[in-house]
Formats: C-alpha cells, structure tokens, sequence
C-alpha cells in the first residue's frame, strides 16, 4: 500500500491544481498532488486572457517560479518552450452569420468585430495546447520534489478529527493519505463533492450550455476565406485568425484557435 500524509493534498494536475501546487510549496507547505489520469491528455480551455496571463506572470515573479513567467506571452514562450504547443492570440475576433446564408463580408465592417488585446506580436496573449502545457507543468511539480500520483483514482474522502483520510486505487493497489486540507482541482468531475454526496447547485442557472469540440488540420484560414470574398482585411487592427474567432449564430456560436502548428481548436 503507497500512503502520504501532507499539509495540502490537491486533487488534480491540470494546470491550476499544478499551479498551487507549486505556490503552495513556495510557502512552505508539504504538498502532494493526486490526478486520476496521466500525462498528456487532450483538454480544452485553451484560450488565455490579458488578465489570466497578467496574473500568471505576477504569480511568477511573487513565488520565484521563473519557469512560468515566459507562458505570460507568446513571443517568450516560442523562445523558452519551443516544443509546447502555442498560438498567438492578439485580441477578439466576432463574425455574425445569418440563418441559411452564406457569410457575406460588410464593406462597413458591420458584421464583424475586432477587440485588439495587444499591439505588439512578441508580447501577445497565448492559446494553451493543454495537452502539451499541463504536461509541461505536472513536470514541474515533480521537478521540485512534490510528489504527484498519476493513474491513481480517488475511491473515497472523509474528515475525521482535524485531518482529512483519502484512500484512492493505483493500478491495483491500495493508496491511503492524510492531509489538513484538500483543494479539488478536477474541474467538472467534482471529486469531493461527490465524495461527500453534495449535489452541484447547476439546477438554478439560467443557461445550461454545452459544446461540440475537436481538434482539426487543414482548415484554411479565415483571414484567407475573407480576402477571397472581397473583405477589407487591411482594416483589421491584427490578422483576424490570431484570436480567438467567433462565428455567432442564432442560439449559439463556434469558435476557432489555432495553434502554431497548423493544428485548429473548434468547438460549436
């Protein structure tokens, strides 16, 4: 039987349960990190934000985590980490289509919008490949000397006293930990709450999306598409495909992120 006791045990290893992992650490808690899964494995949530990657380089420089400040920006990480799939993301790019017509361009520009995030290619706003960039961070988790147990599934979670008990399953074979506090870092799959038999409080939410995604090659760009069909693209403040492209249709849209690679994010 593998066992651990910690100050935090996170459950997760995704980039934001890696993150605090290594915060956490940086002040000087023994940590460890549990992730039913292993690395790399297809993700979405692929799209950063100015105030995300504001906060990820702050995060850098506050807790001496120097390997993750060149992730605050495109041109730093394609210097830093050229094998980490990246795309440049200089704003947000909006294109209204109409119920069974093909998308004809505005010589006004009216049905499109551009929202420039940043005038400058070097310093621009990132897409995330998370297979590639949670891999890159579950590495450094175990690089600094946090253990991290892939493949291992968390079977059950109870308080008693002041610690929290785990006990979990890894090919095969019994895991048990102690830990003060638990962070679920799983997103979705909610292991604590189901663990603890919460229910998740979705019920009252007015919208109740869901997506259709992938990921594709070959798709031309939609900067290319444009100029063939007469659009003013010398007006666009940035080349429109590096953002994150909005096709907004009547009840739902599509979005497209594309990667350095070649390789195209879409998701309906």
């Amino acid at each position: 039987m593998t066992t651990f006791d910690a100050d935090i045990a996170v459950l997760g290893s995704g980039f934001g349960g890696s993150l605090v992992a290594l915060v956490l650490q940086q002040i000087g808690l023994e940590t460890v990190v549990v992730d039913r899964a292993t690395h790399p494995r297809f993700a979405i949530g692929e799209s950063s934000t100015p105030t995300a990657n504001m906060i990820l380089a702050d995060l850098a420089e506050r807790y001496d985590l120097p390997r993750l400040g060149p992730l605050a920006s495109h041109g730093l990480w394609k210097e830093t980490y050229p094998d980490v799939g990246v795309g440049r993301k200089r704003g947000f790019s909006y294109f209204r289509h109409q119920p069974e017509e093909p998308f004809t361009p505005d010589p006004d520009h009216g049905n499109e919008l551009l929202v420039a995030a940043s005038n400058d290619p070097f310093r621009s706003d990132t897409q995330w490949l998370r297979a590639d960039v949670d891999a890159l961070l579950a590495r450094e988790v175990e690089a600094a000397g946090i253990p991290l147990l892939e493949g291992t599934a968390v079977t059950a979670i109870e308080r008693q006293g002041d610690r929290w008990q785990i006990d979990a399953a890894r090919n095969g074979e019994r895991v048990h930990g102690t830990a003060d506090f638990v962070i679920d870092a799983t997103g979705r799959a909610g292991v604590v709450l189901r663990a603890l038999d919460i229910a998740p409080e979705t019920a009252p939410l007015h919208t109740q999306s869901r997506a259709l995604f992938g990921h594709v090659r070959g798709v031309p760009s939609w900067r290319e598409w444009m100029a063939a069909h007469g659009g003013r693209i010398d007006d666009h403040p940035y080349p429109c495909d590096e953002a994150a492209v909005h096709h907004v249709l009547d009840g739902a849209w599509l979005w497209e992120l594309r990667f350095d690679d070649g390789r195209l994010s879409a998701g309906l």
